[in-house]
């Protein structure tokens, strides 16, 4: 199973541009979330360390990409950041998510979901 989510994940980093760059994520190009779907604060960081998510933007073609981290014990409601179109869930570590377009969504413990800017 590990293996074959690997894969999955290799092939889904290679079919999205948006994802090769040759240097790390700028503010330009990554904004990060807290699970209330406000942009973390400086002082975010010292609590939200185990419950973050980012916004990757591509301005070129519009593409966007958002990551969910759930490293906490508990199941997290969060609320993704407002925009003027819907997110489908592309990948998830855990089963019970389906893959269907959404505004928030409860992310289980321990966890990393990727949703995608549905077109």
């Amino acid at each position: 199973e590990m293996l074959q989510m690997v894969k999955e994940l290799m092939a889904f980093r290679h079919s999205r541009p948006i994802m090769e760059h040759s240097q790390f994520f700028t503010s330009d190009i990554c904004t990060w979330y807290k699970p209330d779907g406000l942009q973390m604060e400086k002082e975010d960081w010292h609590y939200y360390v185990r419950a973050v998510s980012c916004l990757i933007k591509n301005s070129k073609n519009n593409n966007r990409l958002f990551f969910i981290f759930n490293a906490y014990q508990e199941e997290i409601k969060w609320q993704l950041p407002a925009r003027d179109f819907e997110w489908k869930l592309v990948f998830s570590t855990v089963d019970t998510l389906k893959k269907q377009k959404m505004k928030s969504l409860k992310v289980p413990p321990f966890s990393v979901v990727v949703l995608e800017k549905s077109k």
